[in-house]
């Protein structure tokens, strides 16, 4: 590694030190650490050459000139001991600087510079965080977008006790590896045979140092203890020190191991440490059932170690494998916690694989407040807090693991390493980690597991593919089989190949009950829902979702339950049933409260207000999402931050609050671009030309509205890229495009009815409509209304309803046909009762006025008009601004107020031209035709006159007629 590289950087990263080159500041945690001068200056010359060796001249003569008088070598020692104190290093176990006997120093810790920017977050969650069921894209966002529950469980895997030789974690030697296949061996944990229920933890104690015992052998590979639970779990079974044959059969194909250890424990006591114990081991020949060994071992709680020593000796024995030497036994015992938080640990990890994260919690914090020097207590914590969503106290835990796991054997330490720089986002520095074990434990399924996924989190989904193959290299069994094609699943769902990501998922159900592994089904199950979903087929995506839901019910998996739930509500909000919908989002966000599952809540949280928002409770919708954002702010989880943006600036969107949901929408496009999450920045995109698009901003929003598009190409979103359509479809009306305008949103309507979304087929054809009336083919118009209208009451879209409503009165009342504006006009303001929304109440004062001036009732007109104007000032609308100014204007020059009509007018003109929107300008300047006939000036047939020309040589046909039809009436 270059020196110049790390000199041209101002912060670098020093183990969980981050050093300030210019300042020479050294911090930890955020916190500043005092060391004086000298020693500062040290650690910056050691840091210019990483990895060589510095000579004491050398640091002689960067830190004293020639003619300086002082004994060199004394304090050059001197300085070097107030380093080492400052940073936690030893000369004996050096983790930073190592002493080279007459050579001088060498810094051996690794160094990565400090990235001001954001990288991609780690996928905390496979939740869909939705946006609004209207004609926006509603279809969710797949937050990380790859099993959160089985890299939960393959964190935990990743805890065991499984050292393979005597090297400390900060060693540069590894272990030699075999060629041959090990024998797996499952302990299947041990049956309290006492009532002390306060004992339980003994069996997993006693389970995880023993697996730790022959996990070192290198022809023995323990099953982890976490797939031994799930295995309990899905087959319903509980310690036993004896199984029927047809319990072992399903066993072995779930665990894919030919060798069982079961047996039975008694504690004798009242719970102290020196109380007795007893344990009974027995090895099972998982294919026949057939007892191979026998082992008892008696004696106290506080030597409990020696108990599993003593175990692992005898058992070595009877399996011909090498016995532990003792440097490798004092290794296993300083990783372990201390005697007064063994119980605490051990419980508190078993809890993470029942999926009690709270409880974990708990107990893992009171473990490491009784061992704060336990990296292995800290490194369960962390995980326990991530299952929860609190990233940043995940990240702290996974921090002070790193920084103590000088204690921990070489395999061990790579384990919390790669933890470390997941959770610091540094994808590569992680992978380099997994890696090693990759090469250290060839047949282990879990690292190269966890290989792939940070290799997917660092943008090298063929590298995570690589990984994956050459874990088929070597036989499987059919539950490893799949859990390898769930991964492969995974990077296809993250390279956006929704095709083959179903077709992995299958083949992992497929696998999945083969091998008597439901969990496994499930999460496959939910795998296909997800890819059907993007397939556009809804149906299939809801079958799918039941039945993971069934499942993850049966068998008491409440992360996987909420998880499902919520996609099963995006789906049937897709289908338009939003009360199904809602309901199960309800029973989601029920069981996240129950668990203290943040990110759960505020995903469920948030997909409710799209279900308030669809029923036009915008102010509802908004409180919901605003709680949404606080609880993504306190989990530190910026995907979900950047969608509650998101959905904040579409609830204001709804109101007219056009410049408020701007705000947000930029918002949320920033930060997504910054932690590079590019299916929100999708969304970001198209939410930010729709709010452009009815503020008049026709060219930057036509501009923004095609980056979405093709955004949505390359990351497969399909509704998002329907949506931006219509959007575009809308830009080119309004800019004059009606051709251009009518094959793109018929084109939307086409692929929203093959994606079986409702919403978006409701606003296709309202803007089909809105287009087919500009050119005057009002029949067709009036036909597609008709059909967006049935559309939006199916999917139960409020506000999509509302809006076609009112641009069907808006048709009839050109056509002197009220009848449709009266009874949308009572409809809206008994909705407004119940429902306030400043858009409704614009557009019921824009009916009730039309109307009054259709009935020659000026005066009330009049009065109207000036609340319309009103309630306009405080929204953002284009379209509802310009028809504000309509019936003013009108009104004043009922009255005969003939400057006040002027004026309006004139102002109507004055925005319609700023906008860039055509159809706009041609209605302002219909609107001055109006007037000027109303006040009967001599230019006012030839102002029709010319309208009619421009209006039809543009394609304007409504306008064109309308102005011919106002020109025969003056000119008879």
């Amino acid at each position: 590694m270059m020196a110049e590289h790390w000199i041209r950087e101002r912060l670098v990263q020093l183990g969980p030190f981050v050093v300030d080159t210019a300042t020479g500041e050294v911090r930890k945690h955020g916190e500043l650490i005092r060391i004086t001068e000298q020693p500062t200056r040290i650690l910056l010359v050691l840091m210019e050459k990483p990895g060589e060796i510095v000579s004491r001249d050398d640091i002689r003569a960067k830190l004293w000139p020639n003619n300086t008088n002082v004994e060199f070598d004394h304090s050059i020692h001197a300085a070097i001991n107030k380093l080492r104190h400052a940073l936690g290093d030893s000369p004996e176990q050096p983790r930073f600087i190592e002493t080279v006997p007459r050579r001088g120093y060498r810094l051996i810790a690794s160094i990565t510079s400090v990235i001001a920017s954001e990288s991609p977050e780690q996928f905390t969650s496979t939740t869909k965080i939705s946006r609004p069921p209207a004609w926006q894209n509603r279809t969710g966002i797949l937050i990380g977008g790859a099993l959160l529950a089985m890299f939960i469980l393959l964190a935990a895997v990743m805890l065991q006790f499984k050292p393979k030789s005597g090297s400390q974690a900060g060693s540069a030697s590894q272990p030699s590896l075999t060629a041959s296949v090990p024998r797996r061996i499952a302990i299947l944990g041990f049956r309290n045979l006492s009532d002390r229920k306060e004992s339980d933890w003994l069996s997993t104690a006693f389970s995880e140092m023993l697996a730790s015992e022959l996990g070192t052998s290198a022809d023995l590979q323990p099953v982890s203890g976490t797939d031994v639970a799930q295995m309990e779990r899905e087959l319903s079974i509980t310690d036993a020190d004896s199984y029927t044959e047809q319990t072992l059969h399903k066993i072995q194909q779930n665990l894919g191991t030919e060798l069982l250890l079961v047996g039975s424990f008694l504690p004798i006591g009242r719970g102290n440490p020196q109380d007795r114990i007893r344990f009974d081991v027995r090895l099972l020949n998982a294919g026949t059932g057939q007892t191979v060994a026998t082992i008892s071992e008696t004696g106290t709680v506080s030597d409990l170690f020696d108990l599993v020593s003593d175990a692992g000796l005898r058992l070595r024995v009877q399996l011909g494998a090498t016995p532990l030497s003792s440097s490798e036994q004092a290794e296993i015992r300083r990783s372990m916690p201390v005697s007064g938080a063994q119980l605490l640990y051990f419980s508190g990890l078993e809890k993470i694989r029942n999926f009690d994260y709270k409880g974990a919690r708990e107990t893992l914090t009171k473990a490491v407040a009784s061992d704060a020097k336990s990296s292995l207590a800290h490194e369960a914590l962390s995980i326990a807090y991530s299952a929860s969503g609190y990233e940043s106290l995940a990240a702290k835990e996974a921090a002070l693991a790193f920084e103590l796991a000088h204690g921990l054997t070489y395999e061990q330490g790579l384990q919390v390493e790669g933890r470390y720089y997941e959770t610091k986002h540094a994808w590569s520095r992680a992978a380099e980690a997994y890696q090693r074990l990759c090469s250290l434990s060839p047949h282990t399924i879990d690292f190269s597991l966890r290989l792939a996924h940070v290799q997917v989190l660092d943008g090298k989904p063929n590298n995570a593919m690589a990984t994956l193959q050459h874990l088929r290299a070597y036989p499987r069994a059919a539950k490893d089989q799949a859990q390898i094609d769930l991964a492969e699943a995974s990077v296809y769902q993250e390279s956006g190949d929704s095709k083959k990501e179903l077709a992995a998922a299958k083949e992992a159900a497929r696998l999945g009950e083969q091998a008597h592994a439901p969990l496994v089904v499930a999460r496959a199950l939910r795998m296909q829902g997800v890819a059907s979903e993007y397939l556009g087929d809804n149906t299939h995506a809801l079958e799918n979702e039941h039945q993971a839901e069934s499942i993850f019910k049966a068998l008491q998996d409440p992360g996987g339950l909420m998880d499902t739930l919520i996609d099963e509500g995006d789906v049937l909000s897709d289908l338009g049933d939003m009360t199904a919908a809602e309901s199960v989002w309800q029973r989601s966000a029920e069981i996240a409260r129950n668990t203290q599952s943040k990110i759960n809540e505020a995903v469920a949280t948030n997909n409710l207000g799209n279900a308030l928002l669809g029923r036009g409770e915008s102010e509802q919708a908004l409180r919901m999402y605003r709680r949404s954002y606080e609880l993504f702010v306190e989990t530190d989880y910026k995907t979900g931050r950047a969608i509650s943006l998101l959905t904040i600036g579409d609830a204001l969107q709804s109101e007219g609050r056009l410049q408020e949901a701007r705000k947000y929408h930029e918002q949320s496009l920033q930060l997504s671009t910054r932690i590079a999450n590019q299916e929100v920045r999708t969304e970001a995109l198209e939410a930010l030309a729709g709010d452009l698009a009815d503020l008049g901003y026709s060219d930057q929003a036509k501009r923004i509205a095609q980056q979405a598009i093709n955004a949505a190409q390359v990351t497969g979103d399909k509704p998002t890229e329907n949506t931006a359509l219509l959007h575009l479809g809308q830009i080119l009306a309004a800019q004059g495009s009606l051709a251009e305008a009518q094959s793109t949103l018929q084109k939307a309507a086409e692929n929203a009815t093959a994606l079986g979304n409702k919403s978006l087929q409701a606003a296709s054809h309202r803007w089909l409509a809105e287009t087919l009336a500009l050119q005057g083919d009002t029949a067709k118009a009036r036909a597609n209304y008709q059909q967006a209208l049935a559309l939006a009451q199916s999917s139960k879209s409020s506000i999509e309803e509302r809006e076609t409503r009112y641009d069907l009165a808006q048709l009839g009342l050109d056509d002197n046909q009220p009848a449709d504006a009266r009874e949308t006009l009572q409809q809206l303001q008994t909705q407004l009762k119940s429902i306030p929304n400043i858009s409704a109440e614009l557009e019921c004062l824009i009916l009730q006025a039309k109307l009054e001036l259709l009935n020659k009732q000026n005066s009330g007109a009049l009065s109207t008009a000036l609340r319309a104007q009103s309630v306009a000032e405080h929204q953002d609308r284009l379209d509802l601004k310009m028809s504000a100014a309509e019936v003013l204007a009108k009104a004043a020059a009922g009255l005969r107020r003939w400057t006040q009509a002027d004026e309006v007018v004139a102002s109507a003109l004055r925005r319609a031209s700023q906008s860039a929107c055509m159809s706009c300008e041609l209605k302002a300047k219909f609107l001055q035709c109006e007037v000027k006939a109303t006040e009967g000036t001599s230019d006012s047939s030839r102002c029709f006159a010319n309208l009619e020309n421009t209006a039809r040589s543009r394609g304007f046909g409504r306008i064109a007629n309308l102005a011919a039809s106002r020109l025969r009436t003056l000119q008879s």
